[in-house]
This record gives C-alpha cells, structure tokens and sequence, in this order.
C-alpha cells in the first residue's frame, strides 16, 4: 500500500510538471511564431549609389527613396517587388526578398542590397575578435550585380568596433558590409597581394568597361592578365570615342616585334582617313612610326590639331631627353604637366627631367609643401628621397622614411607594414645601400622580394648567388635589358666569359623587337658603327639607352669615354639599375 501511494503520489506530482512544461514551450513556440512573423515583415533592404547623380528608387507597393552617396534603407516583408530606377540610370528591376521559415532562424542577420547600375563595389569583411592571436580579417568584394542576398551582416553599412569583450578562451565573430571607398585600382593591389589574381583580373576588366579612363587599372590589367586576354580586351575599345589614349598606348605596347609596329600603322592611317584631324589618333601615328624624324612630324601634327592635348608634347619632350637635351626636355615636359598633372607616367618623366638638370633646392621645397597636405603619398616621399640622395643628404633621406611612416599608421597594420616596406626598399636602393637592402627581403619568398633580393646581390658582386634567382635560361625573362645588365655584372668582377653569354642572349632579343630595336642590336654585334647620327635615331627610354650605352662603351674602348658620358646623362632615374650603371660608367679619377 505504501509503495502504492507513494506511487499515485509520485506520479500526481509529474502531471503537474508536464502540464507547466507544455504551458512554457506553448509560450515558446508562440514568442517564435511572433518573432518569425516580425522577421518576415521587417526585411531590411540597402540601396548604394555609386554614381555622382543622385538617383531615385520606386519600389511598387512600398514607397520611393531618393539614394545619394550613402546606403538608404528600407523594410519591407518578404515577397516579390518590382522596383523603378531613374537618374544616372534607367532600369527596371524585380527581385525577391524572402526566406523560408527555418532559414529565418539561420539567417536573422540576412539583409538584401540593390545596387543601382551594378555599378558600387560593396566589401564585405569578416572579422573574428578574440584575445591572442586573432586571424587577419576576411575581405570580399562584391560588384557588378544589380541585386544580392547577404546571409549574414551584423553590421552593414556600420563601422565593425575595434574591440569585443568575450569570456576568457571564446571568440565572436562579426561581418560588416560597406561601399569600397578607396581607388579600385587598390582592391585589385590587394587581391592580387592574396595571391587572388583570377579575382583580380575580373575586377579590373569590370571596372574598365565602366570606366575606361581609369588608367590605374589599366596598368594592373594589362600588367596581371593573360597576354591574349589583353589584346582581345583592349582591342575591343580601340573603336571607342572619344579616344581613350590610355587604352590604344598599352596595346601598341603589347609586343615589339617590326611587323607589328607595321601592322599599327597601317590601322591607324586607316583611322585617319576616316577622321584626318583626330589629334589622338595623329599622336598615336606617330608613336608607330618607323623612325624619330617621321614620329616627330606627327607628333607636331597632333600639337596643332589640339593645343590642349598632353601627348603629343610628352612625346617631343621624350625624344628630347632621349638624346640628353634634358633642357630642351623641360619646357615640353612642363606644359604636360600644366595640362594633364594627375597621370604618373608624364609627372613622374618631369621629376626625372629636374633631377637631371639638378633643381634640387626647388623640388626639395615643392616635395616638403606636397607632403604636408598630401602625407600619405609614397611617391612623393620617395622622390623627396631621391633628390635628397643625388646631394648624397643620405641621413636626411632616413628621416623621410620616419617621418613618413606616423602619417600612414591609421591606415590599417597591413597598409602600413606595405607602406614601410616599399619605403624602406626605395630607400637602401637609392642611397647605395645594398647590404641593408638585402637584410630587408631575405625571407620575403614573394616576386617582388626575389626581384628585390637579385637587384642587391648584383650590386654587391654576389654573381653567383644572384643568377640562381634569375638563371639564364629562364623563360619569362624577356627584356633584353635585363641581360645587359646582369653581363655588366660578370664584367664589373671579372668573368668576361659569363659576361658574354649573357650579353648575347639579351642582343639576340633585342633584335627581335621593333626597328629601332633591331638597329641597337646591330650597333652591339658591330654591323652599326655606333656614332652620334646613329645614336640619335634611338629613341628608348632615358634608362634603357643608358644601359645601351654603358654596354657600347665596354665593346668599345677607343669610344668608351663619350659612350659613358652620354650614359651617365641618361642615367639618372635613381630605381634599379641605376647603381651598377653608375659605377660602370663611372668617370677615372
């Protein structure tokens, strides 16, 4: 009887335990039905606009928002909508905000984004908070799609915090979702430094088709992708107007062969029958021509059918520099500059042009006063080192670097550890300093390190050790040049016999290339004799001939002292290899 009661009891008490139990998950699963029917009913949709128009977003049934600049945001439940787009773009789109109700639970960070044209690039970072060792953040770049789903975002469009508190041993993860607000041409730099060039590539032929005048991301293009894929590319837009002149140079410079440069001139006189005043295309001409004189008449051609173009005064201030008439450079050069200041390569050809003609105490001051407003320009501050280490101001030129570095530290630890390095590098490279040099990229198993690595042990004799690097027979090497000067190097320590192999390699490439190439490889081989008058008609790159000519002057010794003098005048951009060149050339005591 005991156990009997003691049982009814036992089990009277679990009725009761069971009936509160099923009171509470009734409440739960009530609470969840009511939150997953807040959740479908309270969507968040962003909508970026990356054009400088403001543009208006009619979504039927909801509402219209008007989009500049920042991301607007809207609720909506989920369904089916149909949105109109006018302003910088006219579009219309459908589109689906929805989940099913299991994924609500999964995907309560879910937010959908329209991006107007496709034309915004959206970054997505991923960022695990914890205290020792957190990982390096997760970036991805999402473009060119008009419309997508995220399936997590704790913050979009919200800064991500610096720091998390969390138990001690546990981690929290959180994913931020922001408009890319720096050049693409960067976001294409940092995927290929991931090792994600396929990415990469996309990136930048994405961008090019929107905007085909960003030449940053051109010179990446042209610079990461498959050649064919180049060409095929660039030759698509040739037919663009206005003539896009970044596009049409970096495909005549595609290959160097004589018959290439043919072909081009035939294209482009077709082109100009078509359009004979078109100064673009006459410059271009002109840059195909088969030789300096020819180039120049179309060069001045261009200048007067559009004062206002830059080109075709970059290009007679070029073949001035090239003969060493730095003088005759600088008035060319300047209005160049006066018309088309933000491109690299003319700015970057006017500072060489100065330096040379040695305006130190002027681009010292116009380096500082840049700095101070622009402090975070690793360009400026490497050519504030250069003109410092011309004057031989070597521990002036170490405070560039430290005086540098503070202004770039809210960049990120990883933008800065890039800037530094880069700095640092141009640094030991300009001042001389080759065993720094090497101590700096001895364990960097990157390309760039390897490259950096070879440039050091050449400089200071290591031959040996320098070649296995880059060994002769390696087959995408192929710059004549950088034959050249690596036989410079075998000669500088005395092996003439290495030297000679290497010499011939790069002559035989260099008279493959265009028609001025073949004639410098006919000088080198002996079957030019290499006087003033056939020296003029070359018209490489201030650099390139300098190495040309230090390499004449070794093959020629009755000649040697005006070769090397025409070189140490050509040789003054201080990057590799303006070292060994200088000490090959160097006048006797």
């Amino acid at each position: 009887m005991p156990t009997r009661i003691s049982g009814i009891g036992f089990g009277t008490r679990s009725s009761r335990g069971l009936a509160i139990f099923g009171i509470v998950a009734a409440a739960i699963a009530i609470a969840a039905l009511a939150r997953n029917d807040y959740v479908r009913r309270h969507r968040p949709l962003y909508i970026v606009n990356a054009y400088q128009r403001p543009a208006t977003v009619e979504v039927h049934g909801v509402g219209s928002v008007k989009v500049v600049g920042s991301a607007e945001r809207l609720e909506l439940k989920e369904g089916h909508y149909h949105a109109t787009i006018t302003g910088p773009v006219k579009q219309e789109i459908d589109f689906d905000v929805k989940t099913s109700y299991g994924e609500r639970w999964s995907k309560d960070d879910a937010v959908w984004l329209l991006n107007i044209g496709g034309a915004a690039v959206l970054l997505e970072e991923e960022v695990v908070y914890r205290k020792n060792a957190p990982p390096p953040s997760k970036l991805t770049l999402h473009y060119g799609r008009q419309f997508e789903q995220f399936d997590r975002v704790t913050h979009p469009f919200t800064p991500l915090p610096e720091t998390v508190q969390t138990k001690a041993g546990r981690s929290r993860t959180l994913i931020g979702l922001e408009k890319f607000q720096g050049a693409i041409s960067d976001a294409i730099a940092h995927l290929q430094s991931l090792g994600r060039g396929g990415e990469a590539v996309n990136l930048a032929e994405w961008r090019l088709l929107s905007h085909p005048e960003d030449e940053e991301s051109l010179y990446s293009y042209v610079a990461m992708a498959e050649p064919k894929r180049v060409e095929k590319f660039l030759h698509a837009g040739l037919s663009r107007r206005p003539v896009q002149l970044s596009w049409h140079r970096a495909y005549q410079n595609l290959h160097e062969a004589a018959a290439w440069f043919g072909w081009l001139a035939v294209e482009y006189d077709g082109m100009l029958k078509a359009e004979p005043h078109n100064a673009s295309l006459l410059y271009l001409r002109g840059r195909v021509a088969k030789d300096p004189a020819e180039a120049e008449s179309w060069f001045n051609k261009a200048r007067e059918a559009d004062p206002q173009n830059p080109y075709p005064y970059y290009a007679l201030a070029h073949q001035h520099a090239s003969r060493g008439d730095w003088a005759g450079a600088r008035p060319l050069f300047a209005r160049a500059v006066e018309l088309r200041s933000a491109q690299r390569e003319i700015a970057g050809s006017f500072f060489i042009c100065r330096l040379a003609l040695q305006e130190y105490a002027d681009l010292e001051k116009e380096l500082r006063e840049q700095l101070k407003h622009d402090a975070r320009d690793i360009i400026l501050a490497e050519e504030l080192i250069d003109v410092l280490a011309a004057q031989n101001r070597n521990p002036e030129a170490n405070d560039v670097v430290a005086g540098f570095l503070p202004a770039v530290a809210g960049m990120g630890q990883a933008n800065v550890a890039s800037f530094a390095t880069e700095l640092r590098r141009h640094l030991f490279y300009s001042t001389g300093d080759f065993e720094g040099l090497a101590r700096e990229v001895r364990e960097d198993r990157s390309q760039s390190g390897k490259n950096t690595l070879f440039a050091a042990l050449l400089e200071q004799g290591k031959m040996a050790e320098a070649v296995r690097i880059h060994p002769l027979d390696e087959e995408n090497m192929v710059d004549p040049f950088h034959f050249f000067v690596v036989s410079m190097g075998w000669t500088l320590v005395g092996d003439a016999a290495k030297a000679k192999d290497w010499f011939r390699r790069g002559v035989d490439l260099l008279a493959g290339g265009s028609a001025e190439d073949a004639r410098a490889a006919e000088m080198l081989n002996g079957k030019i004799e290499p006087t003033q008058e056939q020296l003029d008609t070359l018209t490489q790159a201030p650099k390139t001939k300098a190495i040309l000519l230090a390499t004449l002057g070794l093959l020629h010794p009755e000649q040697r002292a005006e070769l090397f003098a025409a070189a140490r005048v050509l040789n003054v951009d201080r990057d590799y290899p303006y070292q060994i060149v200088r000490r090959t050339t160097a006048e006797s005591p």
